[in-house]
Protein backbone atom coordinates (compact mmCIF):
# COMPACT_ATOMS: atom_id res chain seq x y z
CA UNK A 1 0.00 0.00 0.00
CA UNK A 2 2.86 2.36 0.79
CA UNK A 3 4.37 1.80 -2.66
CA UNK A 4 1.18 3.05 -4.32
CA UNK A 5 0.23 5.78 -1.85
CA UNK A 6 3.68 7.12 -0.92
CA UNK A 7 2.52 8.41 2.46
CA UNK A 8 4.96 10.93 3.94
CA UNK A 9 4.64 9.32 7.38
CA UNK A 10 3.25 5.85 6.77
CA UNK A 11 3.58 4.76 10.40
CA UNK A 12 0.90 7.25 11.44
CA UNK A 13 -1.44 5.80 8.82
CA UNK A 14 -0.97 2.31 10.22
CA UNK A 15 -1.46 3.56 13.79
CA UNK A 16 -4.78 5.13 12.78
CA UNK A 17 -5.99 1.99 10.99
CA UNK A 18 -4.93 -0.17 13.93
CA UNK A 19 -7.47 1.71 16.09
CA UNK A 20 -10.27 -0.03 14.19
CA UNK A 21 -11.78 -3.04 15.96
CA UNK A 22 -10.80 -5.25 12.99
CA UNK A 23 -7.78 -3.65 11.30
CA UNK A 24 -7.04 -6.77 9.27
CA UNK A 25 -10.38 -6.45 7.47
CA UNK A 26 -9.70 -2.77 6.78
CA UNK A 27 -6.27 -3.53 5.30
CA UNK A 28 -7.75 -6.33 3.19
CA UNK A 29 -10.46 -4.07 1.72
CA UNK A 30 -8.02 -1.19 1.14
CA UNK A 31 -5.57 -3.45 -0.66
CA UNK A 32 -8.33 -5.00 -2.76
CA UNK A 33 -9.50 -1.50 -3.68
CA UNK A 34 -5.98 -0.43 -4.61
CA UNK A 35 -5.36 -3.48 -6.79
CA UNK A 36 -8.70 -3.44 -8.60
CA UNK A 37 -8.70 -1.35 -11.77
CA UNK A 38 -10.48 1.99 -11.45
CA UNK A 39 -13.55 2.40 -13.62
CA UNK A 40 -14.19 5.54 -15.62
CA UNK A 41 -16.98 6.32 -13.16
CA UNK A 42 -14.58 6.20 -10.20
CA UNK A 43 -12.07 8.41 -12.04
CA UNK A 44 -14.82 10.91 -12.83
CA UNK A 45 -16.07 10.80 -9.25
CA UNK A 46 -12.56 11.59 -7.97
CA UNK A 47 -12.17 14.43 -10.48
CA UNK A 48 -15.18 16.10 -8.88
CA UNK A 49 -13.92 15.71 -5.31
CA UNK A 50 -12.85 18.67 -3.26
CA UNK A 51 -13.53 17.55 0.30
CA UNK A 52 -13.32 14.63 2.70
CA UNK A 53 -16.88 13.45 2.01
CA UNK A 54 -16.09 13.17 -1.69
CA UNK A 55 -12.87 11.30 -0.98
CA UNK A 56 -14.71 8.93 1.36
CA UNK A 57 -17.27 8.24 -1.38
CA UNK A 58 -14.51 7.25 -3.81
CA UNK A 59 -12.84 5.02 -1.23
CA UNK A 60 -16.16 3.42 -0.28
CA UNK A 61 -17.03 2.81 -3.94
CA UNK A 62 -13.80 0.84 -4.38
CA UNK A 63 -13.58 -0.87 -0.97
CA UNK A 64 -17.23 -1.46 -0.08
CA UNK A 65 -16.66 -1.42 3.68
CA UNK A 66 -19.49 -3.10 5.58
CA UNK A 67 -19.37 -0.58 8.42
CA UNK A 68 -17.70 2.44 6.92
CA UNK A 69 -18.47 4.61 9.95
CA UNK A 70 -16.05 2.58 12.06
CA UNK A 71 -13.40 2.76 9.34
CA UNK A 72 -13.75 6.54 9.09
CA UNK A 73 -13.67 6.88 12.90
CA UNK A 74 -10.34 5.03 12.99
CA UNK A 75 -8.89 6.97 10.08
CA UNK A 76 -10.11 10.26 11.56
CA UNK A 77 -7.58 9.78 14.36
CA UNK A 78 -4.80 10.52 11.86
CA UNK A 79 -3.25 13.98 12.30
CA UNK A 80 -3.72 14.89 8.61
CA UNK A 81 -7.09 13.28 7.93
CA UNK A 82 -7.88 15.27 4.79
CA UNK A 83 -4.55 14.33 3.19
CA UNK A 84 -5.01 10.68 4.13
CA UNK A 85 -8.43 10.49 2.48
CA UNK A 86 -7.27 12.50 -0.56
CA UNK A 87 -4.28 10.25 -1.17
CA UNK A 88 -6.27 7.05 -0.77
CA UNK A 89 -9.03 8.33 -3.08
CA UNK A 90 -6.50 9.47 -5.67
CA UNK A 91 -4.81 6.08 -5.75
CA UNK A 92 -8.17 4.26 -5.74
CA UNK A 93 -9.09 6.33 -8.81
CA UNK A 94 -5.98 5.01 -10.55
CA UNK A 95 -4.16 8.33 -10.52
CA UNK A 96 -0.49 7.77 -9.61
CA UNK A 97 1.17 9.83 -6.91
Amino acid sequence: MQKACKFSDEEKVWVAIEKHSNPGAVYKKLLAGLWAPASAEIKQQFAGCSNVDGYKAVIQAKCNFEDQGKVWAAMDTHKYTNDLYRILAQVMAGIPR
